[in-house]
């Protein structure tokens, strides 16, 4: 057994240890980049201010000679090297703008080589954090098949951790069955369940149900969660008891009643059968559960053959008719007959002759228990 945040497995570190040292070497680097980046930003922004500066000079130098010459002032040549002067200092101006952008972009690179290896290292540091695996919840440990100094694979699973107060218990149901677990809405109920295992038992109730149907089955697969799961163990296989929804309006009748498409026979006047259809809303064993409509009331055949069908005039055996039937009276001298048949028989035994005798000193007698001593007798 295991308690939540307990180490499982330790797996060797040192591959992860380094590619994290790596990680934070790289990440150093760019910060150091990213640090000369903003202070040759600096600098560049300052070079082009004194740029544009001096290009101002130039540019009011040679208006100052432009309005000498108007005077009669000054020579071409001066003018003309002023001229050179002015149009060098834009041209000045105009490189240290290049520089400033070229600036701009070498600090938007070291922000993102930062940004990207701050990112490395959080998953270096991840790789390293996962050499330690822990217990996520409590439970108890099954099938782990690792060695100390083993090789693991990718994907490959080490163990199962089973929190035995967390089950659920899985069974499927026909499509019809699973109707009634519906709301008006269509959402599936949290029906109350109870499961039995040998000589335990469990409650719960249903909490979800399959979202698919695999290929080759049927139904649906519902999972319900148990309060509590003492004794159980996953793979068990248990009997799943469903506390349904309150059904109005219904009767339970024998299975055997029943014809292929839902009809069942009827009861009629005199004693003629007649056909009537009913909806099967549950199969239980050897009985159904089905909504009465219009039939409420009527007396159905309770065992069907292939002798009866619409028409056929019956002689019904209601329930409680046949028991009183199998007993009958006795005459005097018919009682003292089977009476001398059971005191005289010799492969009786004594108990057996006790309960027979018992039974013909009743006002009625069983039926069979007469026609077997007649038979014995020949009579």
């Amino acid at each position: 057994a295991v308690s939540a945040g307990d180490v499982l497995v330790r797996f060797d570190p040192r591959d992860a240890e380094a590619a994290r040292d790596l990680a934070v070497s790289d990440r150093d680097a760019a910060r150091l980049e990213k640090g000369e980046a903003e202070r040759a930003l600096v600098l560049a922004r300052d070079d082009l201010a004194a740029a544009e500066v001096q290009a101002d000079l130039r540019d009011k130098a040679q208006a100052r000679l432009e309005d000498l010459a108007t005077k009669g002032l000054g020579t071409a040549a001066d003018r003309e090297a002023a001229a050179l002067a002015a149009s060098s200092a834009i041209q000045g101006v105009l490189t240290r703008r290049q520089s400033l952008a070229e600036a701009e972009a070498r600090l938007d690179r070291a922000v993102s080589a930062v940004s990207r290896a701050e990112i490395t290292l959080a998953e270096a540091e991840r790789r390293v954090a996962d050499t330690i695996l822990r217990a996520e919840f409590s439970g108890v440990l099954a099938g782990v098949s690792v060695v100390e100094g083993g090789l693991v694979g990718r994907n490959e699973k080490l163990g199962d951790l089973i929190d035995p107060e967390a089950l659920e218990v899985a069974f499927r149901i026909s499509t019809g069955e699973f109707a009634s677990f519906l709301d008006e809405a269509g959402a599936l109920l949290p029906l109350r369940v109870r499961v039995e295992f040998a000589a335990m038992s469990a409650e719960g109730r249903i909490e979800r149900a399959g979202a698919a149907v695999a290929a080759g089955e049927s139904g649906r697969q519902v999972f319900a969660v148990l309060d509590r799961a003492e004794g159980l163990k996953p793979g068990d296989f248990v009997s799943v008891f469903v506390t349904e929804p309150e059904l109005h309006g219904v009767a339970e009748i024998p299975a055997a009643a029943l014809g292929p498409d839902g009809s069942v026979l009827l009861v009629g006047a005199e004693d003629r059968l007649e056909t009537g259809q009913l909806t099967v809303l549950r199969r239980q064993g050897d009985t159904v559960i089905v909504s009465l409509g219009d039939l409420a009331g009527r007396e159905i055949v309770a065992g069907r053959t292939p002798l009866l069908g619409p028409g056929i005039r019956i002689r019904p055996v209601r329930e409680g008719a046949a028991e009183e039937a199998s007993m009958i009276p006795l005459t005097p001298e018919r009682r003292a007959a089977l009476v001398a048949i059971v005191e005289g028989s010799a492969r009786m035994p004594e108990d057996a002759k006790a309960r027979v005798l018992a039974e013909l000193g009743r006002d009625l007698v069983p039926a069979e228990t007469v026609r077997r001593l007649e038979a014995r007798n020949g009579g």
